[in-house]
């Protein structure tokens, strides 16, 4: 599935999904980060997210992506946002030291 597909099938509501850049070296469609980033932040803003945490969320995802560690970047994300909208996730939680 290509990364444009995936961005799409998670951000529907507004069919934001960003343009894959084609190199012609590479078969492999290619996003910008900041595109990226600023696709997957619009995303987690509709599923409720508040700015700051949509944007650090957003960065960790594209930058998990970015590093060439797919199973936690951008191919998990369409899994993260069903979570999220299962209730599984809750995306107000805060962690708590409870000891030291």
């Amino acid at each position: 599935m290509h990364s444009s597909i995936v961005l799409e099938a998670v951000c529907d509501s507004n069919k934001i999904a960003a343009e894959p850049v084609r190199y012609p070296e590479c078969s492999v469609p290619r996003i910008r980060f900041e595109e990226l980033h600023q696709t997957l932040a619009g995303a987690l803003r509709r599923l409720g997210f508040e700015e700051e945490r949509a944007l650090l969320c957003a960065r960790l995802f594209a930058e998990t992506t970015q590093d060439g560690v797919y199973t936690h970047g951008l191919n998990r994300f369409p899994r993260f946002a069903r979570m999220i909208r299962a209730g599984r996730i809750d995306i107000h939680a805060a962690p708590e030291l409870v000891g030291s």
